[in-house]
């Protein structure tokens, strides 16, 4: 019986339109990838983070920089620290890449090479 895939969950501040759900295989290891966008809404955020914490190997928050540009975020550092702290179940991280085109395959990549446990 195969495997179940390895779920990491990026919820993001920034807006739903990028949203999905996929099933990929990286390094021979399945993994479901899932993006939702809260558009800066940092309870919402928390919220989502709180629920994908049940089934989630791994959690990203993102989008704070790009949610702030956007207008959509005004709220404050300790606003993602009590985001990321709503994940009980699993390793949660905040995460601003380096380039605006990053994806969460390159999150997956950083996951397994910082939380070896996934």
């Amino acid at each position: 019986m195969p495997h179940k895939p390895k779920t990491v969950v990026n919820v993001t501040l920034q807006g739903d339109e990028w949203d999905y759900d996929e099933r990929v295989t990286l390094g021979g290891q399945r993994f479901r990838l899932v993006r939702v966008g809260t558009s800066g809404d940092a309870a919402a955020a928390e919220e989502q983070v709180s629920h994908w914490s049940q089934d989630a190997n791994a959690i990203a928050v993102s989008g704070l920089r790009e949610a702030r540009a956007a207008g959509h975020f005004s709220g404050r550092i300790e606003d993602l620290q009590r985001i990321t702290g709503a994940a009980t179940q699993v390793p949660a991280v905040s995460y601003t890449p380096p380039r605006a085109h990053a994806t969460v395959l390159e999150l997956v990549c950083r996951l397994l090479l910082e939380k070896k446990k996934i």
